[in-house]
């Protein structure tokens, strides 16, 4: 069963709310809300896109921003200011987002631009992808390049990609880090112990907290909560070549590296290094041939 929920009378004013299964005439839209099924033929312009169930847009969307729990395939060009995926997202034709994140699934066929990408799920990408900063603690496949003046990666499974280029190039092999000053915690513990020590005087009450060892046990819980972490699935990024000014690499599986300052880190298989102004290469890595620009 169809229904079809809209409010206000002309389209560009209206809130569409699509639930079971539904099919939407293209046009402009306050806002459109997918809850079920639904289907929209012509391009589509909307402040909102929310799509929970299934959305199939069949022309090209335009928006400020949209976000979808849900399965949602665009067969045309995606522009929007803000893209949250929690779902899937399927981009047919160039993907514009100024700001991009993704926890769930994205595909997309052709480019992808962005000024900032956030990536936290899967990522494949038929074209190139662009951006001013591109973030991952997921796993991405770019047939082309990858470009971005800031690339920052912890790897997590298999990614790869054509080129990798940027001003700074950051690729972790190491997983995300967990490291807790102790400093820090015996601080708080000891903010604390104070304001017990004052409420059991005030009761009659003599409360004190051993602060030493309650922040050296805390350090401990998250060395091992980082290791944990650490070791799932291999990690590891394959690419033809990284140019940068500042490459600083780990678990990288590349032909060439080139760079102002490159420092190979663990994992690493590289056939060339150059470089111009400083390098260095960790034991367990093996750069086949290297030189100074």
């Amino acid at each position: 069963m169809a229904m079809i929920n809209t409010m206000n009378g002309d389209n560009k004013g209206r809130r569409v709310n699509v639930s079971g299964t539904g099919q939407l005439a293209g046009g402009e839209y306050e806002s459109v809300t997918i809850a079920g099924s639904g289907v929209v033929d012509g391009d589509l312009q909307a402040k909102n896109i929310v799509v929970t169930g299934s959305g199939r847009f069949m022309g090209s969307v335009s928006a400020e921003e949209i976000r979808t729990t849900g399965s949602c395939r665009v067969a045309g060009s995606l522009d929007v200011n803000q893209l949250v995926i929690w779902g899937s997202m399927e981009a047919g034709g160039e993907l514009r987002a100024d700001l991009l994140k993704t926890y769930g699934s994205l595909t997309a066929e052709q480019d992808v631009h962005s000024d900032k990408a956030f990536l936290a799920g899967s990522c494949s990408v038929g074209g190139d992808l662009q951006a001013e900063e591109f973030i991952s603690r997921g796993t991405f496949d770019v047939s082309g390049l990858l470009t971005a003046d800031l690339v920052k990666v912890w790897l997590v499974g298999t990614n790869s990609a054509g080129e990798i280029g940027g001003r700074e190039v950051i690729i972790s092999a190491r997983g995300l880090g967990f490291d807790i000053d102790k400093d820090k915690v015996k601080s708080g513990v000891e903010n604390v112990d104070g304001a017990l020590s004052n409420l059991g005087k005030s009761l009659g009450f003599d409360l004190e907290l051993d602060s030493e060892k309650i922040s050296r046990e805390v350090s401990k819980l998250g060395g091992k909560f980082g290791s944990f972490v650490s070791s799932w699935g291999k990690r590891k990024l394959t690419t033809k070549l990284i140019e940068g000014d500042e490459l600083k690499l780990g678990g990288v599986s590349a032909e060439t590296v080139r760079g102002d300052r490159v420092e190979i880190g663990e994992g690493c298989k590289i056939g060339l290094v150059e470089y111009r102004d400083s390098f260095s290469c960790a034991e367990s890595s093996e750069v086949s041939e290297q030189g100074r620009l």
